[in-house]
């Protein structure tokens, strides 16, 4: 969480601005309460949290793009090891295929054949 100190005047002043007001409909109250869940604080409320003044929502955010980025590298290094792997057992294939076909050749006694052989 962020260790700096809250900044409730810019806070209040961007909470003031008309242009600055998300349209909701309020959880409406089941009871009259003294320090209850009023329409003001829940669109002060939303208000923190969708702009990011909220500590919480400031240290998740970060977290979140820091998870996408390390989620992104290793979605890339997997691709990069598939193709790598993919390469690799071509090749090997491609090898086998001149062995077999040498001991083919041994076995029915044929000359040599030439051993081309393709590197990654």
């Amino acid at each position: 969480m962020s260790s700096t100190p809250f900044a409730w005047t810019v806070f209040e002043a961007e909470a003031a601005d008309p242009a600055n007001h998300i349209a909701f409909t309020p959880v409406p109250p089941q009871r009259a309460r003294r320090n209850g869940w009023t329409p003001e604080r829940q669109q002060l409320f939303l208000f923190a949290l969708l702009s990011g003044h909220h500590r919480d929502v400031k240290y998740h955010r970060d977290t979140a793009v820091a998870r996408r980025h390390y989620r992104a590298e290793l979605k890339a290094h997997d691709e990069q090891q598939a193709d790598e792997r993919q390469r690799a057992e071509a090749v090997w294939a491609e090898h086998q295929a001149i062995l077999d076909r040498i001991e083919l050749d041994r076995l029915m006694r044929r000359p040599k054949i030439e051993a081309h052989v393709r590197r990654l």
